[in-house]
Order: structure tokens, then C-alpha cells, then sequence
């Protein structure tokens, strides 16, 4: 059913961020294995929100439920792998024209894409938790 969503995912991401936050670990889970599921099977229809959608895994990192942090984290983990491959080609490809990609346009690009994960891996460096 996800190919069938052409907007609306910052909406959806928005609810899973609110629900990573959530106190009830059954919703926490719900919502992760929701997240695991379009990250894994369908990323191709998602990528447009590469930065709302690792801003939803660090909250499911931060939760209270530590072995969902973990699954949030390996999530992430596959969010970078794509920034690596075809993600990047696909993003300079929609998102900027021919003329105006250098070689240094790639580089650049993909250090835009890969902060938001940096920036998730340094808040899980500040977390309290013995096994974060």
C-alpha cells in the first residue's frame, strides 16, 4: 500500500515521532515495526523525506524502551547505507539540474544527506543510558 501515498508522509512521520515519545511500549512498537517495514520493503516511495523520516528513527532511539532504541539505531544504519548507493544518484538527479552538478556536487550532497544521521549518532553520545 505504500506505493499508493504521493504526499502526506511528513504527516505520517510526524505521528510515528509522536509516538516514539509515547510512555505505552506496545505503541512504540506498533509504530517501529511500521517504520522497519516501509524503511526495508518500500524506501524508494519515501526517500523525498530522507531527513524527517531520521528524525523519526532518533526519537524512536531516545525512547525509554531500550531494545527499541536498538532496532531505531540498525534502522538508521540502513538509512545511511542508501545515502551510499542509489539514494544519491536518484536525489541529485530529481533535485538538481545537469549543469549545476559538478563533481563536487555529489560530495556535497551526500555530506547534506549524512549530517542528519551524524547529528542522531551524537545525541545517542549524550544519552544516560548504560547500553545507549
Amino acid at each position: 500500500k505504500t506505493h499508493n501515498i504521493r504526499s502526506g508522509w511528513n504527516t505520517i512521520f510526524t505521528i510515528f515521532k509522536l509516538a516514539a515519545q509515547d510512555d505505552s511500549k506496545e505503541l512504540v512498537r506498533i509504530s517501529l515495526k511500521s517504520m522497519e517495514k516501509v524503511i526495508k520493503n518500500d524506501f524508494v516511495f519515501i526517500e523525498d523525506n530522507f531527513v524527517e523520516i531520521v528524525a523519526c528513527l532518533i526519537k524512536f532511539i531516545q525512547n525509554e524502551f531500550e531494545d527499541y532504541a536498538f532496532e531505531g539505531l540498525e534502522l538508521l544504519n540502513i538509512c545511511a547505507k542508501h545515502v551510499d548507493s542509489d539514494l544519491l544518484d536518484r536525489y541529485i538527479s530529481n533535485h538538481i539540474k545537469p549543469e549545476d552538478a559538478p563533481v563536487e556536487t555529489r560530495d556535497r550532497v551526500k555530506n547534506d544527506l549524512l549530517l542528519p544521521i551524524f547529528q542522531g549518532l551524537g545525541t545517542m553520545c549524550n544519552d544516560k543510558r548504560d547500553k545507549i
